[in-house]
């Protein structure tokens, strides 16, 4: 699904032959299976890429990021296009997921969370976080794959092999 101005652009996915894509519901499925997750965001800051992370909860299919007034606050402010990205294993490590959101970041009050529903996020860092993000969520894509045995993991043979 796209939204104005972020374009279902087909790169997730576009190169890993192995890869499942997965559809919005199931994304989406995986990203409340996390209540209280931690995730990556992604946004620009100062013209410089900038990744930190967060934890969230989802609000519907958005979702609500509790944090400080810094840097992530800015760019919520400034209407700013954002990326958040989750990851996780499955059948005991053997396959991996990965989901991608990209979507407009806004400031919301603690009365607009209350209205949204949602449990509210608590924030990371043992600090004040009074400030809430609401991140629409435009595109979300996901990719499940298979992984491939570490030879880094595999115990070396006994005495007995």
């Amino acid at each position: 699904m796209a939204s104005a101005g972020l374009p279902d652009d087909g790169l997730v996915n576009s190169d890993d032959t192995a890869a499942e894509r997965l559809e919005r519901p199931e994304c989406l499925r995986l990203l409340s299976g996390h209540r209280g997750g931690v995730g990556r965001l992604g946004f620009d800051a100062q013209d410089m890429p900038t990744i930190l992370p967060v934890n969230y909860e989802m609000a519907g299919d958005d979702l609500v990021i509790r944090t400080g007034s810094g840097m992530k606050s800015v760019v919520a402010r400034k209407g700013g296009i954002i990326a958040f990205e989750i990851d996780g294993l499955e059948d005991e490590g053997r396959t991996a997921w990965s989901v991608l959101v990209r979507g407009m970041a806004s400031l919301i009050s603690a009365g607009e969370l209350v209205e949204l529903g949602g449990p509210t996020p608590s924030p990371l860092a043992p600090v004040s976080g009074d400030t809430y993000l609401r991140v629409r969520s435009g595109v979300i894509t996901g990719r499940r794959f298979p992984l491939r045995p570490s030879p880094s993991l595999t115990p070396p043979p006994g005495p007995d092999d």
